[in-house]
């Protein structure tokens, strides 16, 4: 066991209100694994393979939401599968991450390997309900909740979820919502009391967007944006395609998978294009010329470019005046 008591405590002091909490706890656990490692009483694969570890890293990722963290959760998690027998949390927190990096049938698969490990851990149920239903199988979906119910009475997830499976609603509708019912409250009538509570709906439906494709709206938005190559992650988890602008090619990336841009709006994707074809895109003017090498394309409206003197390969960092922010993904 690489936590000691002490380390556990620490983490779960974090667990405040301050809201960011998450960040810390990543801070020492990595912190923490890196100086084990190099005093050499661990190694990077017992790392990978210890149960707690990868149950704090999860948590902590699954909980800031994000493409780009709920696919490190799904990529942290296989090494210590191993040891996860008997721990529903463990199978619940990777098969959530599954389904926001685009993988519905596998995280059926995992919520249903938790339920049999752990039946009294209620929250592979509640995902089960969704799961089910959305694959076929209404009477299973309504026999999980019941199974939650008994677990835990009058429980607000699970008695919205029952309502919801006789409603006939979708996966991604049945996904949207909160924990607190106040706050789901203010979610399913947009009426929040902050801009951070606002970042936080929206950051929620650009996960839920992430879950199923639309294949039509994936070919649609392509054929705007116009690529000269496509589809490959890149190791932060961002998509990313090469684009063309005049006489420059750079890459341009995306802090989401493939089926949230297949749901991005194709006005706005047209507008995107639109600008990266004006010719001052291309190239960035200080003291010398700089040329455009790649483009992120934030959710928020802060855009980056990194750029590079092509006499000397230096690299620098801008700021680039763009597009405004992207809607969220329609569900």
């Amino acid at each position: 066991m690489i936590l000691t008591q002490d380390d556990i405590q620490r983490l779960e002091s974090f667990c405040d209100d301050t809201g960011a909490y998450f960040k810390a706890m990543i801070r020492y656990l990595d912190q923490l694994t890196a100086k084990q490692i190099r005093e050499g009483l661990v190694t990077p694969e017992e790392v990978r393979e210890d149960r707690d570890i990868a149950l704090w890293y999860s948590y902590s990722w699954n909980n800031i939401g994000g493409y780009p963290l709920y696919r490190m959760t799904a990529q942290w998690m296989p090494a210590s599968e191993k040891n996860a027998g008997g721990c529903g949390a463990w199978y619940y927190r990777y098969a959530v991450a599954l389904l926001y990096c685009g993988e519905p049938e596998r995280s059926l698969e995992y919520h249903e390997k938790g339920a049999r490990e752990e039946p009294a851990y209620p929250w592979n149920w509640l995902q089960l309900g969704k799961l089910r239903a959305h694959f076929g199988d209404r009477a299973g979906a309504l026999a999980a909740v019941e199974q939650g119910l008994s677990l835990v009475p009058g429980d607000y997830e699970f008695c919205t979820l029952r309502k919801e499976l006789q409603e006939g609603r979708t996966l991604l509708e049945m996904e949207n919502h909160y924990i607190n019912p106040q706050c789901d409250q203010e979610l399913q009538e947009q009426s929040f009391q902050d801009g951070e509570e606002r970042r936080d709906a929206l950051q929620k439906l650009w996960d839920i967007g992430g879950i199923l494709a639309v294949p039509e709206g994936l070919e649609q938005n392509k054929a705007i944006l116009r690529p000269v190559s496509w589809g490959q992650e890149d190791p932060e988890g961002f998509l990313r395609c090469t684009v063309q602008s005049g006489d420059t090619s750079f890459d341009l990336r995306f802090p989401i998978n493939e089926a949230a841009f297949s749901r991005l709006d194709p006005k706005w994707v047209s507008g995107l294009r639109g600008w990266m074809d004006k010719e001052s895109f291309s190239t960035c003017a200080t003291h010398r010329t700089y040329v455009i090498q790649e483009y992120l394309v934030n959710l928020d409206g802060r855009a980056r470019g990194t750029f590079r003197d092509p006499e000397t390969g230096a690299r620098y960092l801008s700021c680039v005046s763009g597009q405004p922010v992207p809607p969220p993904p329609a569900l």
